[in-house]
């Protein structure tokens, strides 16, 4: 079995339907709502550098156009278990990156149709004393 009738048979398995058949203008306007504008990314250019390791070895597959995985930005602790929430209610798989620096793609989603959660705007370290 040759690579590409691999990931093809894994994205037939590991598909979720109830993500793919909500339009990617209602799953960017849902996301929105829940933590903001400018915590949502969905321009291909704004993208890319998610979708792709820093090699350019290993990048996001979709299988039936050229897509690439959303990416949101969550600020808070309170983002994260929102948009958490919603994932779970809408079966969809996510992809956490810390910096998109690993050397073998595991922070890089196999599939289109997985959010990724970026952590880069949760850059703050709470105190860690007792007050």
């Amino acid at each position: 079995m040759n690579s590409d009738s691999f990931i093809d048979m894994l994205m037939r398995c590991f598909s979720v339907q109830s993500f793919r058949s909500l339009s990617r203008d209602r799953i960017v306007s849902a996301l929105e709502s829940l933590i903001g504008d400018a915590n949502v990314l969905h321009e291909t250019d704004d993208l890319i550098p998610y979708n792709v390791d820093w090699k350019g070895v290993y990048k996001t597959r979709s299988k039936d156009s050229d897509d690439y995985s959303l990416v949101v930005t969550p600020k808070t602790h309170q983002n994260v278990v929102d948009i958490m929430k919603w994932c779970h209610e809408k079966r969809v798989s996510v992809c956490p990156q810390g910096g998109n620096t690993s050397l073998v793609g595991g922070s890089t989603p196999m599939f289109a149709d997985e959010l990724i959660i970026s952590f880069s705007k949760m850059n703050k370290v709470p105190s860690l004393r007792n007050q």
